[in-house]
């Protein structure tokens, strides 16, 4: 697969929040701030004992299918035995409506299409505290 950018937006809300995926699979190492240092988020399914991780770094990594940035979404879709995943990134910046780009938040939307009945199966969404700082220490 041709690698369309040197890196993949996620979550862009302004100069201040910037994550981006330097990787061409997001789950091969953490996001990093647009100046480069590591924003670390863990994203992953837990279900029967199995941890999945679809962002960030971790054993038992989902293998993904692709991603695709397209306006103010990047797409990713993963697939494992248990599930496919699809993920997007929504950074909302709408020129033409200035109270949804003045607000400071970005969406994380999913869909999980199960391939078996499981019990007890939860996405978790994790983010350290230096996500909060715009300084370069590791």
């Amino acid at each position: 697969m041709k690698r369309e950018f040197a890196a993949y937006p996620l979550f862009v809300k302004d100069p201040f929040f910037s994550i981006w995926a330097d990787c061409e699979e997001i789950n091969e190492n953490h996001p990093i701030f647009w100046a480069g240092n590591k924003k670390i988020l863990n994203g992953y399914v837990q279900a029967e004992d199995q941890k999945l991780v679809f962002l960030g770094e971790g054993d038992g990594s989902f293998t993904q299918t692709y991603i695709r940035t397209e306006g103010f979404v990047t797409e990713c879709a993963f697939t494992s035995e248990l599930l496919d995943l699809t993920v997007q990134f929504v950074s909302p910046l709408f020129l033409d409506d200035l109270t949804v780009l003045s607000c400071p938040v970005c969406y994380l939307k999913y869909d999980a299409v199960w391939k078996r009945p499981v019990k007890d199966a939860s996405i978790c969404f994790e983010a350290e505290e230096r996500i909060c700082y715009n300084t370069a220490y590791s």
